[in-house]
């Protein structure tokens, strides 16, 4: 049998979400011992950076080069798989090609663009017409990462249930975790002119993360608490950005940090008072599994797939109620217990998630294929 996975994804230099989702997946399948005759095969418009290139045996690299921005996707690697087909064809990023006749296995992260198109591009609305229907109609099976984007999935498409497969994601336990670098917290906290206490929010700053009511709620902080902490937004920027930049410039004590090495972000959510995830509609939350690994009490929207994280180890709040965000991020200032039942619930919740269990599982439905 042979695998054929998209790496173009885990390939990117500045990882988001998807990126590393694929990353790590890639990473630790090639840790499962393959049977005789079975073999993966790694497509990418580039070569591959170190770590990803270092591959076990039945393991090899297909760089396909393609003019940069110029349909990869949907015409070299498609071109490669009707070519050279492989057995199966797995997508951990984003859509296979359209015309694709491979067996095929993708992951949806979310349906946003179903609930939230006026906070999504042009460019984005358009991938989900052409590539969305058509893949989910055709594909062998489709993966899943909480059990509401498989009812979101089956409430909008006509499939078979057992077509999807919940496989809840994991995180890096390496890299994430309650060990402290003290030689460098201060460098880092200096580097990047952070002062503590702070809110930290990490993620793309798009519309649907809701981060104009984030930083609305923090500015009512000044009514109730006169030491209120900085809040800290890490991410790039996305869809919408310059209506979050428009609130940043409004109000004092919001520090725009942009995109961290995962290596210096393990610190940063260390450090922090407390994380606030406060999206609109997710269908995972990886950044929440970062932080409660770091030990940061967590703040999130009373959204399905949060809840599905943990119903205990969240401090949930309305997502459409300023006031009562504000009133969250008050009560952990001033509660330092329920801060510590936080971090300990936490800690005791992220074991049940990893990315060797990830891919495990993914790996059963390969051979069931």
């Amino acid at each position: 049998m042979i695998i054929g996975i998209d790496a173009s994804q885990a390939n990117k230099n500045k990882k988001t979400g998807v990126e590393w989702c694929s990353y790590y997946l890639i990473q630790e399948l090639k840790k499962i011992p393959l049977k005789s005759g079975d073999k993966f095969v790694l497509y990418s418009q580039d070569s591959l950076s170190k770590d990803l290139n270092q591959l076990p045996d039945n393991w090899k690299s297909r760089v396909l080069k393609w003019p940069k921005g110029f349909f990869w996707t949907q015409i070299r690697l498609f071109w490669e798989l009707k070519n050279n087909p492989p057995d199966i064809f797995f997508t951990p990023g984003y859509y296979p090609p359209l015309l694709n006749r491979t067996k095929s296995v993708f992951i949806i992260h979310d349906l946003g663009l179903i609930f939230f198109k006026k906070k999504h591009s042009l460019k984005e609305k358009w991938i989900d017409i052409l590539l969305q229907k058509r893949a989910i109609k055709k594909a062998a099976k489709i993966i899943v990462p909480s059990y509401f984007v498989k009812k979101t999935i089956l409430e909008n498409f006509s499939i078979s249930k057992e077509k999807i497969k919940v496989i809840f994601e994991g995180y890096d336990q390496q890299r994430f975790n309650l060990e402290k670098d003290s030689k460098n917290i201060e460098n880092i906290l200096q580097k990047y002119q952070i002062k503590k206490p702070y809110f930290l929010f990490v993620g793309r700053l798009t519309k649907r993360k809701n981060l104009v009511n984030l930083i609305k709620a923090h500015s009512l902080l000044n009514k109730i608490n006169s030491k209120k902490p900085d809040l800290l937004l890490v991410g790039k920027p996305g869809y919408g950005y310059q209506e979050i930049k428009k609130e940043i410039l409004k109000n004092k004590g919001i520090k725009e940090i942009g995109y961290i090495p995962e290596l210096e972000l393990k610190t940063i959510y260390q450090e922090a008072l407390a994380f606030i995830f406060p999206s609109l509609y997710e269908g995972f939350g990886l950044p929440i599994f970062e932080a409660m690994a770091c030990g940061v009490p967590v703040l999130a929207s009373k959204i399905e797939p949060f809840i599905e994280i943990g119903e205990k180890e969240i401090l949930f709040f309305n997502q459409n109620k300023i006031q009562e965000i504000t009133e969250k991020m008050d009560l952990i200032i001033q509660d330092k217990e329920l801060r510590f039942h936080l971090i300990k619930a936490g800690l005791k919740r992220i074991k049940y998630f990893s990315w060797q269990k990830t891919a495990e599982q993914l790996m059963d439905i390969f051979l069931n294929l």
